[in-house]
């Protein structure tokens, strides 16, 4: 998926932001270690930012889950795949069931940028 030319309509979050909800959850239970995904730029559709509306507990979380390689709700198949894309560098799709449905992250081959988005918004 190739990110859109008018990010205007996408909300870009901060490092920082994600980086304090990481302190934050050092309680909780979390791969030790360097993430296996660099996610790069993080960003998230409007979709997500409608939808979440403004509280993105969920989705910090699923963000974790996807640096640290669980892949969530993804078939065999592409569990596989996102294995193998750690090895050779390709995109990685990992899909998550929230409270409020499901949500796709996707990493970029070149790891530059994580997207976060409803499946309808492929």
């Amino acid at each position: 998926m190739d990110l859109p030319d008018d990010t205007d309509n996408w909300m870009l979050v901060r490092p920082s932001a994600l980086c304090a909800e990481r302190e934050a959850a050092q309680g909780e239970d979390r791969t030790a270690g360097k993430p296996k995904v660099p996610l790069g730029v993080i960003y998230v559709t409007p979709g997500i930012v409608e939808t979440f509306d403004e509280d993105f507990t969920e989705v910090l979380a699923a963000l974790r889950r996807h640096e640290n390689g669980d892949w969530g709700a993804v078939c065999d198949e592409d569990a596989a795949e996102n294995d193998s894309a750690l090895t050779f560098g390709e995109r990685i799709l990992s899909a998550y069931e929230t409270e409020h449905g499901t949500i796709w992250i996707i990493t970029e081959a070149d790891r530059s940028a994580t997207t976060v988005l409803l499946p309808a918004e492929y």
